[in-house]
């Protein structure tokens, strides 16, 4: 991706400022791309922008374009905790840079994998809000995946093992996890559908907690 730098007199007292726009392009790249972006939502930490991004209102302005659009997004849901990844999403759209957001997977992990069978029903409005999120940052639908954590299945026979299981229990557990997945994909896209035809109620008691 490439964007339009005007190089401006006044940017003269930053060193980054006054390289030439193609060199400053380049230098974003290097430091912001990555194979992934993790978004957890069990860990803060994950939940900040990169410090270029903080360091002026110039730079993020340049910068930014190129972080969001340039990267995978994933964003690790664990046990269920939609609330927090809701959150970092909507400050994107309030706050810039949800609009260049390009691809995003949304991963569903647990602390114990043998709890995927207390799915709580009542968070699938959460999912729908994220669906019409999506939409908000213009996110294709074809760049939007829900899957299992990739260590899922280890981990689910190491527990049902521990607890003295067999191999049709780690079975059962695979399996609901796999409904889970697949209920919390369709409150996503049935988001996303409402999102596109208007109908975004849901998503405005939603933005009220956010302060829109």
């Amino acid at each position: 991706m490439q964007i339009d730098i005007e190089t401006k007199p006044s940017d003269t007292y930053s060193p980054l400022l006054a390289l030439p726009p193609e060199l400053r392009n380049h230098i974003y790249y290097d430091a912001l791309i990555e194979d992934e972006i993790y978004v957890r939502s069990n860990d803060p930490s994950t939940l900040q922008e990169p410090s270029l991004l903080r360091t002026c209102c110039r730079i993020r302005s340049e910068a930014s374009p190129i972080y969001y659009a340039s990267n995978n997004f994933c964003l690790v849901v664990e046990d269920f905790e939609v609330d927090t990844v809701l959150t970092w999403l909507g400050y994107r759209i309030l706050h810039g840079g949800g609009e260049h957001i390009a691809r995003l997977h949304i991963v569903i992990s647990f602390s114990r994998c043998t709890q995927v069978t207390a799915y709580i029903s009542d968070k699938a409005d959460r999912w729908t809000w994220l669906g019409q999120d999506t939409v908000r940052c213009g996110i294709a639908e074809d760049q939007i995946a829900v899957r299992l954590a990739g260590d899922y299945e280890d981990r689910v026979r190491n527990e049902v093992e521990a607890q003295g299981g067999d191999d049709e229990d780690v079975e059962f557990f695979q399996g609901r996890a796999q409904l889970v997945v697949r209920e919390i994909e369709a409150n996503v896209q049935g988001g996303s559908a409402i999102r596109a035809s208007g109908q975004h109620g849901l998503c405005r008691r939603f933005e009220g907690t956010l302060g829109v």
